[in-house]
């Protein structure tokens, strides 16, 4: 009989909640609304593509300093405690605003140049579009299971709601779902990188230099 299982090299993906006021996610989104968008990605097949705002560098606004301090909380707290990446620190580095109007859903992607990503809902909907996950993997047979779990499952999916938090590494290919709702949904996407030095012997790499010459803390 079989008793213990062991989810090798799991690729970690949390949750959890910022725990905001109304009164600051209500600051939040007014401020998301008058930033100035463009399409996200190549629209190559004439797609109903959500928007991403211009500015990349969203959270380092002095108006949501708030924010990101409590986000950084988060991720920081995630690594070391769950993690236990206890040798860095976290930090982050690009920050967008993701507005999904009615109709709109995103393509499958993924991010470079950074560890994990992020996610915060600042304005959600019913129906207004789960975040979902893929494995892609090539597997020698696929079969049909009559229950899915974490253990047999190729695709997962969160639902969005509002001041939720989503953290997974970067490399793991995820899409928006299609927004059926008859409003705008907001929400802030974010990058993470580790400070300090990364790796050792001849793979070592220090990362420093990086805070100092962006002059601006983490």
């Amino acid at each position: 009989m079989i008793d213990t299982y062991f989810q090798l090299f799991s690729k970690v993906l949390s949750t959890g909640n910022l725990n905001l006021s109304e009164k600051e996610r209500i600051k939040i989104l007014n401020l998301l609304k008058e930033e100035n968008y463009e399409e996200a990605g190549i629209n190559v097949d004439n797609e109903n593509l959500p928007l991403s705002s211009i500015e990349m560098y969203l959270l380092d606004k002095p108006e949501l300093k708030f924010l990101k301090s409590k986000i950084i909380e988060i991720v920081n707290d995630f690594m070391k405690n769950t993690m236990k990446y206890n040798y860095n620190d976290f930090k982050i580095t690009t920050s967008w605003v993701a507005k999904s109007k009615p109709g709109n859903q995103s393509h499958w992607h993924n991010h470079n140049n950074c560890f994990y990503s992020g996610i915060y809902y600042a304005d959600t909907h019913k129906n207004c579009g789960n975040l979902r996950f893929s494995s892609f993997q090539n597997k020698r047979n696929n079969l049909i299971v009559s229950e899915q779990n974490v253990l047999n499952s190729d695709d997962f999916y969160i639902e969005p709601s509002d001041n939720k938090i989503v953290l997974f590494p970067s490399e793991m290919f995820h899409a928006v779902g299609k927004n059926n709702s008859q409003k705008d949904r907001y929400s802030i996407a974010f990058n993470v990188v580790p400070i300090g030095v990364i790796g050792k012997g001849d793979s070592q790499l220090k990362t420093y230099n990086y805070i100092v010459e962006e002059g601006k803390d983490g």
